[in-house]
């Protein structure tokens, strides 16, 4: 199978999960023509995020040149736009005291057991229901969405691979939030997309063909320490894709040079 990273034409990925219904959909548009100018042709949703996926198939030019990566697995209606606000909230409440807790203790690295089944009708009602709102015929990458909470993770696998081989999914991926004992201890094909955050890198960045890696650049700024923490990750691990989350176009302007 082809490297996706060598059908991307930049090492950036925009993340949609503040696009609609965050801002409206002036800045939306501003931002992602502003992605697109820049270069920018990995686009990540899904459908917990709100209006994302029906934003990016009105808007986005249907053509080989760009990707959209979306996901299963969260139900849509359990996780609605109000609780997604509702998690924003309260992760801005908690930002100014981030700085007090101790990096050493590792929060993020605590296993999770799976705990939840899921069946294959919600899953394909789930593909159906974003390649309509997509205004597409395949689905680029099909992310598992948390799959660290997922008991028939496996078997979910070899069921989005069967999509694939008839044509729906292309690359099949696991967009990871924390660490679970179900990642940590199943043998998985080479050939599935990893999206984790920086912190996970040492885990998961050798393990696919193109790592995604979130949590670092999440706003890109021209001139500031980021940009420069950014190329680093990028010349450290030359197949990632990092994927960044903006509200302004001009924290784009600088992809132009990468």
């Amino acid at each position: 199978m082809e490297d996706l990273r060598s059908l991307v034409t930049k090492p950036i990925g925009l993340g949609t999960a503040n696009i609609q219904p965050y801002l409206n959909g002036l800045m939306s548009k501003r931002i992602l023509h502003a992605a697109l100018d820049a270069g920018i042709s990995y686009f990540d949703t899904s459908p917990r995020y709100g209006l994302s996926q029906k934003f990016l198939g009105d808007h986005l030019p249907k053509n080989d040149h760009t990707i959209i990566a979306t996901k299963v697995g969260l139900d849509p209606i359990k996780t609605s736009a109000v609780s997604i606000i509702g998690d924003q909230l309260k992760s801005k409440i908690k930002k100014p005291f981030r700085g007090l807790k101790s990096k050493s203790k590792g929060e993020r690295l605590v296993p999770v057991n799976p705990s939840k089944i899921y069946p294959f009708d919600s899953f394909l009602n789930s593909i159906e229901n974003s390649l309509r709102l997509l205004n597409r015929e395949t689905l680029d990458v099909l992310h598992i969405h948390e799959p660290e909470n997922i008991i028939n993770l496996e078997e979910l696998l070899d069921w989005v691979d069967m999509k694939r081989r008839a044509g729906l999914v292309r690359y099949r991926g696991l967009a990871i939030h924390r660490l679970g004992s179900n990642l940590l201890s199943a043998s998985f094909d080479s050939d599935i997309i990893w999206q984790f955050s920086w912190n996970h890198r040492d885990l998961f960045a050798e393990k696919c063909i193109t790592p995604i890696i979130f949590g670092t650049g999440r706003v890109l700024f021209h001139d500031e320490q980021p940009v420069n923490n950014l190329s680093a990750l990028i010349q450290g691990i030359p197949r990632a894709i990092v994927l960044t989350q903006t509200t302004t176009p001009n924290n784009l302007q600088w992809v132009h040079d990468l």
